[in-house]
């Protein structure tokens, strides 16, 4: 595995304990129909990311380098978008920040997409070289976060 790779994933959970750790400051207070949209958000991103997770199968993994033997999923939530579980994610914080209003959540949240985005990118790499035309031919059909 590339050092990069173990780079990446490690901002990640650092960025996800920052949830936990980092004090809470709510920035503003929605209203109960903005807080109600805020949790199907959450929920629609925790039923993404199951889904997208459970369609990997034996091919999941944290890193952005594919397993050796992993097989190339086009179907189930990969049919929509590159990067369902990324997607699923960030559908939830932005849900979770209808409901809060927490500063934590924002800035946790755009930190990140911009990490989603570049691992993303060199995660593509990875598996352009892994998968070659196969991959090529399929980037071309489904976007990355969501669907073309």
């Amino acid at each position: 595995m590339m050092r990069l790779d173990y780079i990446y994933v490690g901002i990640q959970f650092l960025l996800f304990a920052c949830l936990f750790v980092l004090p809470q400051k709510q920035i503003f207070e929605a209203a109960f129909a903005i807080q109600m949209l805020g949790l199907a958000l959450c929920l629609l991103g925790a039923i993404l990311t199951l889904y997208a997770t459970i369609t990997l199968g034996s091919s999941l993994t944290a890193l952005p380098s594919p397993k050796a033997g992993a097989q190339l999923k086009t179907g189930g939530a990969y049919r929509y978008a590159r990067h369902p579980i990324y997607a699923g994610i960030l559908l939830m914080l932005l849900g979770y920040l209808f409901y809060s209003g927490e500063l934590v959540i924002l800035l946790v949240g755009l930190s990140l997409f911009i990490l989603f985005y570049f691992k993303a990118r060199y995660e593509e790499q990875k598996l352009l070289q892994f998968y070659g035309q196969a991959y090529q031919e399929y980037m071309q059909k489904v976007g990355r976060f969501s669907p073309k």
